[in-house]
């Protein structure tokens, strides 16, 4: 079985971004702490939204 993935690359993240793509998969830098919503995290509410821990807590 063949997957067909495609990868885009957003530099600005937004709640937007997520609503009109709801098939996509959004991956944003999270931290561990899963609290802030400040740059990427502005996302971290989305249904198709995934944090990936990059810090222990929010700057």
């Amino acid at each position: 079985m063949k997957l067909a993935i495609r990868l885009r690359y957003e530099s600005i993240f937004s709640v937007a971004l997520c609503c009109q793509n709801p098939d996509a998969l959004v991956v944003f830098g999270d931290n561990l702490a899963g609290w802030g919503k400040g740059g990427q995290a502005v996302t971290r509410d989305e249904l198709n939204a995934f944090g990936i821990p990059l810090m222990w807590v929010p700057r």
